[in-house]
C-alpha cells in the first residue's frame, strides 16, 4: 500500500503519491520518483475529463507492479473554459483603405494550438467600422461552454493606398 494525500503537498512522506487540485488542473506528484514508477507501478485513470466540468484522476495499480491501490487514491479537478486573449486572435488586414463600405475582416482564432471555428466558438461584431479611423473594432467573443473572454482589437481604415507586402499592412 502507498500513503495517499489530497490537497497540498505538506508534510510528505518518502513514498507518496499526491494528487492535488491547483484550481486550473490536476497535479500528479510522486513524492520519491525512485519509490513510483509511473506504467510500471501505477497509472493515472482520468474520469469524465474531455468536457467542462468537474473530472477526476485516479491512481490505479499495474497488473505486473507491486502495489495496489484502494478507491480513496483520487482527486476531483475542474476542467475550466479557456478564455480567449488578444494573441490568440489574427485579422486578415490591419489597415485598409477607405471606400464608403463597412469593413468586415476575416478572423482567425487559434487558442493552444487548435483553431476555433466561428460561430460555434467564438462570435465576431464590429464596431466604427466603416469612416476612416485608426480605432475601427473588431469584437471577438467566446460563445461555448469549452471558450470565453472577449477581445477587441483594432484595425485602421485610411484615406490612403494600402499595400500589403509579407503579411505586414504599408502605406
Amino acid at each position: 500500500m502507498f500513503d495517499y494525500i489530497k490537497g497540498t503537498v505538506t508534510n510528505i512522506k518518502t513514498n507518496a503519491i499526491v494528487l492535488d487540485n491547483n484550481g486550473v488542473g490536476y497535479l500528479l506528484y510522486v513524492a520519491n520518483p525512485y519509490a513510483f514508477e509511473l506504467n510500471k507501478d501505477y497509472k493515472v485513470k482520468y474520469i469524465n475529463n474531455s468536457e467542462v466540468g468537474t473530472a477526476t484522476a485516479q491512481i490505479i495499480e499495474v497488473s505486473t507492479g507491486n502495489y495496489t491501490f484502494d478507491d480513496n487514491a483520487k482527486v476531483d479537478f475542474n476542467i475550466i473554459p479557456y478564455e480567449i486573449k488578444a494573441e490568440d486572435i489574427t485579422l486578415s488586414y490591419y489597415k485598409v483603405k477607405y471606400d464608403g463600405e463597412e469593413k468586415k475582416l476575416t478572423v482567425t482564432v487559434v487558442a493552444n494550438g487548435i483553431e476555433l471555428i466561428q460561430d460555434l466558438h467564438y462570435s465576431v461584431t464590429y464596431a466604427d467600422n466603416v469612416d476612416i479611423r485608426n480605432d475601427a473594432k473588431v469584437i471577438v467573443k467566446g460563445i461555448s461552454n469549452e471558450y470565453t473572454g472577449e477581445v477587441t482589437v483594432n484595425f485602421e481604415i485610411t484615406d490612403k493606398n494600402v499595400l500589403a507586402i509579407s503579411g505586414q499592412a504599408n502605406n
